[in-house]
């Protein structure tokens, strides 16, 4: 099973909230009582996850030849490189950088929900068009994965320190957006990506709604629906609809 990895800030919401669309992914996960966890590589933002990185103490050249020996570079590649170094000491500042940005990046599965349950975009976004639906979960029933750790928004990239041993604290990184996402109220389950591991399982006690996009098609509801009917392990969940409300340009959610 996945691991657990951090321990940061926790959300003091009860609820937290994943939009998702309409297809056989999340069906699957429903079904199976499963979430999919996501390589930050393969995020819809490309700078999410990345890093500047700071050399302390500045690399010699023995650390440096190091460094790409255990990259397993060929000896031409290393001898070209260390060349480039005596003169050039950016190189191997990028060379590390993109080495621990590619490694975080692959190493690392993230669960995305959000505290909000209302957002216009994110139902456009992620709940294809307001044609999907918002899953409500009360994380506390199953803080295994659903541990809420909150993402904090910034205006610039988080910084890293590289001491030379290999090992930097990359909460800050994996826990860090731009400012731009500041409106998704982000909240994080994240776990160490194990060979073949990309889905955990949920307790079901924890899938407390089924939030419906105003677009949902009915036999899309009625799938959704039946699903939830079929798992007894499902216990006392209730379902909303979401309406966009023109003349205030809000999204309200009601009881079905």
């Amino acid at each position: 099973m996945p691991k657990k990895i951090i321990d940061k800030d926790i959300t003091r919401s009860k609820f937290i909230y994943k939009y998702m669309p309409i297809n056989e992914f999340t069906l699957k996960a429903l079904i199976n009582n499963e979430l999919f966890f996501g390589i930050p590589k393969e995020f819809n933002d490309p700078l999410d996850c990345k890093f500047s990185l700071r050399l302390d103490p500045p690399p010699t050249f023995e650390s440096a030849k190091s460094f790409y020996a255990k990259e397993n570079l060929s000896e031409e590649i290393i001898a070209k490189k260390m060349e480039v170094f005596k003169y050039d000491k950016t190189q191997i500042q990028n060379d590390i950088e993109d080495n621990y940005i590619e490694h975080l990046r692959k190493g690392f599965c993230i669960s995305c929900f959000s505290e909000k349950y209302d957002s216009i975009l994110m139902w456009s976004h992620y709940a294809d068009k307001h044609k999907g639906i918002c899953v409500k979960f009360d994380w506390r029933v199953h803080s295994e994965y659903f541990k809420g750790y909150k993402v904090k928004y910034s205006s610039k990239l988080p910084e890293l320190t590289y001491n030379g041993n290999g090992k930097m604290d990359v909460a800050n990184v994996v826990l860090t957006k731009l400012n731009h996402w500041k409106y998704e109220k982000e909240i994080r389950s994240i776990v160490r990506l194990e060979e073949g591991i990309q889905s955990a399982a949920f307790n079901p006690k924890s899938l407390k709604g089924i939030i419906f996009g105003e677009r949902i098609s009915e036999i899309d509801k009625k799938t959704i629906k039946n699903i939830i009917k079929g798992n007894n392990q499902y216990l006392n969940v209730e379902y909303f609809k979401a309406q966009i409300e023109k003349k205030n340009l809000k999204v309200t959610i009601t009881k079905e």
